[in-house]
């Protein structure tokens, strides 16, 4: 499963978009959360042009198809560019993505969104996107990620043992 998430998200492999979401949709068939639409966390501009997708979109879009949901690409913005996080401990990450994000429009006013990403680590990219998106009115934000890595919150130690679940991070609502 790491492997394919590698390959997916550096290697150019968009074809695995589609089975990838489709251990999202196992595992939402399962539980499915009370949410209006689904919007997936964006790459910055910069990154978006040297890497020519998104993964996170693409997940969202194969995600929405299969599960009926709107996907919402307008409203939350990266606009500064960050460090890649692959090397970063906890506290690093959440200073990495500090203020990255922002969110306008009124697409989400008053809904409940799915914030889809392809890996979770710490959380502190899906907790910046949902300080922003609450700040401009979602009524909920909950984050669904195709695999999460197992970290030690205390010592803040990462490691790669959680790939291979279609995983809910545990504080679903932030």
């Amino acid at each position: 499963m790491r492997r394919a998430i590698h390959a997916f998200k550096y290697g150019g492999r968009t074809e695995l978009a589609s089975p990838l979401a489709e251990l999202m949709v196992s595992a939402w068939n399962e539980e499915p959360f009370p949410v209006d639409c689904i919007m997936p966390v964006p790459l910055h501009s910069t990154r978006l042009r040297e890497r020519g997708y998104d993964q996170a979109a693409l997940l969202a879009r194969e995600l929405a198809a299969q599960i009926k949901l709107p996907v919402l690409s307008q409203g939350l913005e990266r606009t500064r560019i960050t460090e890649a996080q692959t090397s970063l401990s906890a506290p690093d990450r959440r200073k990495n993505v500090a203020g990255a994000f922002t969110a306008s429009g009124p697409w989400v006013k008053g809904r409940s969104v799915l914030l889809v990403d392809d890996v979770c680590t710490t959380g502190s990219t899906l907790d910046a996107c949902t300080e922003v998106l609450r700040r401009v009115g979602a009524a909920n934000v909950f984050a669904f990620t195709l695999a999460r890595t197992n970290w030690d919150p205390v010592t803040g130690a990462v490691g790669d043992a959680g790939f291979g679940q279609s995983d809910r991070i545990p504080q679903t609502i932030f």
